[in-house]
């Protein structure tokens, strides 16, 4: 059926847009578990900002440890930027702090996650977003921060100052270079490939 080949397409595309690894890097591990005792599985958002295989290491670190329905995981390559299914045709979808900050009330972001690795910092977007942070240490104010054994990746957390924000907005997922459509959340329910750990 339709939903059953929705799912299908979903997940190959998920899949194919971000990376798993065979052993997370140990900052990751301590970012879930931090993210895990300040928020309400079900109802909180996080974003995380990172490549796409530390994007996918934090959503795993959390699918492991919580039961369903769990959290809301944004990515930052699917929220603030688009890209075809091969990550090429890079185009940035909020260019300056301001907007960045006020999509971030929109969807009612609770914790960002900030990944410091090499390849994350070559990211536009994520570039941007650590000015935002840079820019709003009151409201976005550091919670926790976590290093590997060599030092050489820093994970940060950051929690939205005075909790959630007065209003939420669904969830959509842009997928016009890929599946040609916009994925919307239904009120009341999480939307297939969005849902619990899935990821935006």
């Amino acid at each position: 059926n339709r939903l059953g080949l929705m799912i299908v397409v979903l997940l190959a595309y998920f899949a194919a847009t971000f990376e798993i690894s065979l052993s997370p890097p140990a900052a990751f591990r301590s970012a879930a578990n931090l993210v895990l005792s300040r928020t309400q599985a079900g109802s909180d958002r996080v974003l995380i900002s990172s490549d796409s295989s530390g994007e996918g290491d934090l959503i795993v670190e959390l699918a492991i440890r919580e039961e369903r329905p769990g959290h809301v995981v944004l990515r930052a390559l699917k929220t603030f930027a688009q890209a075809d299914w091969n990550g090429v045709d890079y185009r940035l979808l909020f260019s300056t702090p301001a907007e960045m900050r006020a999509e971030l009330d929109r969807l009612d972001v609770r914790l960002l996650v900030v990944d410091s690795q090499q390849s994350s910092e070559r990211l536009p977007h994520h570039a941007v977003l650590k000015a935002m942070i840079a820019g709003s240490p009151d409201a976005w104010p550091l919670v926790g921060s976590f290093t590997n054994a060599t030092e050489t990746r820093r994970v940060s957390v950051y929690e939205r100052a005075g909790g959630m924000s007065r209003a939420r907005s669904p969830i959509e997922v842009p997928l016009r270079e890929t599946l040609k459509r916009t994925l919307r959340e239904a009120p009341g329910r999480f939307p297939p490939g969005v849902s619990s750990e899935t990821g935006r």
